[in-house]
């Protein structure tokens, strides 16, 4: 989309006694919320006006009405079907399959809240919070797709989780709708690791997967991680906003740690560490071997976090902190 981002929207005009910083910064925010149509765009689908709104400073349009005004007007190459922005005219496919993988991602989300309530069994009591990220959190759920978890364990006992967790899923079977759900642990840590990992700047990507996680349990001790991250304020000032006042009430008293979890813990990160870094390698190989090369993902196992990041997800961070180049991203051409 050439051109795209010197077509700039009156919020976007500089001020009468505005710094030049503040300008640039306004400028910024716009351009991030442009390469998150473009990654919608890469993923095969688009991204709905309200989310899109989330992601924009206080300057700019706050209705889904004025946002649908001024895309067609500054992006005239971009459209807007049923509350949905797309970087161009999309496939039929993405545009009719749009309700049904919203559906999807609703139904992935309940049976999320259902293995917590019902289904974790005594890892149940080592958990502090879970949340659905990716794009059930997004609400777009193709059916090849994970259903990611981020998971905050009491201190010192994140590897007796993982160990009770991994159990589980491996030996019950869970099916909605009638579609088998393959469950990803991709990013568990203990409670003080989650502390200090919200509290640093990690840029825009972190920012939006951490405000848009679904909490389907513990959402005050979420809530309180967030308020930890007051860095995302900058990034996305409505979205972090809206999400620190949520969650009412008070985190949950801190439990004491079980001494069986205790004690089990060290024993199970070096040997369920070890095997999980074993079986990336294996699968790392396979998907190099079949050309799948942005699946290949890393594995980080340590005392207080085990977390996969795959190579896709990295590129990704690169277009969040990137200059957008629509001359060559914006649009539907590798469907």
């Amino acid at each position: 989309m050439s051109g795209a981002t010197s077509a700039l929207p009156p919020f976007d005009a500089v001020e009468p006694f505005e710094t030049h910083e503040r300008s640039v910064l306004k400028r910024r925010w716009w351009e991030r919320a442009l390469v998150a149509i473009d990654i919608g765009a890469k993923h095969g689908t688009g991204i709905r006006l309200a989310d899109l709104l989330a992601l924009l400073p206080e300057e700019a349009p706050s209705t889904e009405e004025d946002l649908a005004r001024w895309i067609a007007d500054a992006l005239p190459e971009a459209a807007v079907f049923d509350g949905t922005v797309f970087p161009g005219s999309p496939p039929p496919e993405v545009r009719s399959g749009e309700a049904e993988r919203a559906d999807r991602a609703e139904r992935w989300i309940r049976a999320a809240e259902e293995l917590v309530s019902r289904g974790l069994g005594p890892a149940g009591s080592l958990v502090r919070c879970v949340a659905v990220t990716g794009s059930a959190a997004y609400g777009q759920v193709w059916p090849e797709d994970d259903l990611d978890l981020l998971v905050v364990t009491s201190p010192g006992t994140l590897w007796s989780f993982l160990l009770l967790a991994f159990l589980d899923l491996r030996l019950r079977a869970r099916r909605v709708g009638g579609e088998r759900i393959r469950w990803c642990l991709n990013y568990a840590v203990d409670l003080p690791r989650a502390r200090a990992e919200y509290r640093r700047s990690r840029g825009f990507q972190f920012a939006r997967e951490a405000l848009t996680a679904r909490v389907v349990y513990g959402a005050p001790e979420y809530t309180s991680l967030l308020k930890e991250g007051s860095w995302m304020a900058g990034e996305m000032p409505r979205l972090y906003g809206r999400r620190r006042c949520a969650g009412a009430g008070e985190a949950a008293p801190a439990r004491p740690t079980p001494l069986w979890a205790r004690l089990l813990d060290p024993i199970v990160f070096v040997v369920l560490g070890s095997y999980l870094q074993a079986v990336g390698l294996v699968r790392n190989r396979r998907l190099r071997r079949a050309g799948e090369t942005s699946k290949v993902f890393a594995t980080t196992t340590r005392r207080s976090m085990m977390a996969y990041e795959s190579q896709e997800f990295r590129e990704l961070g690169e277009l969040y902190n990137a200059q957008p180049d629509h001359g060559e991203a914006f649009g539907f051409d590798d469907l």
